[in-house]
């Protein structure tokens, strides 16, 4: 079995970003002690040391389904910030979310039907005799 996981902290402050790096370090360590196969496919460094704003990995097991009921979804992690000493707020989410694995799909431009008209509405003269919109169709897909 084969998932793509993310864990972020959203557009949270600095004090998610630490919770990023805490659980990521605790999650992939779970994971190998589950003996789950992970690859980090992107990291998105935080605002200060030691934090991360998100990052997306890839997992490969056997028992990964069971690991990750435990994981998914939003945690809160409940404590004072280390980096703003005063302030009241004490709990800090982040996200962890199961993305969807896209297919490559082939393009061939013959594929495309592009369709000219002319647009609508004021603009005199000029609207009425030149074809300024374009419209662009994948056929396959009828996007």
């Amino acid at each position: 079995m084969e998932k793509i996981i993310q864990i972020t902290s959203g557009k949270g402050p600095l004090e998610c970003q630490w919770v990023v790096a805490k659980v990521l370090k605790t999650f992939l360590q779970e994971a190998t002690q589950a003996g789950i196969d992970y690859t980090i496919l992107s990291r998105e460094e935080g605002d200060a040391n030691l934090t991360v704003k998100s990052v997306t990995m890839q997992l490969k097991g056997k028992e990964l389904a069971p690991f990750l009921k435990s994981w998914l979804g939003t945690v809160c992690w409940v404590g004072k910030s280390t980096f703003r000493k005063f302030h009241q707020r004490s709990n800090w989410y982040i996200g962890i979310f199961e993305l969807d694995q896209l297919q490559r799909q082939t393009f061939s431009e013959r594929d495309v039907q592009f369709q000219t008209t002319r647009s609508q509405g004021n603009g005199g003269q000029n609207v009425n005799k030149v074809n300024s919109a374009v419209r662009a169709t994948h056929l396959p897909t009828g996007i």
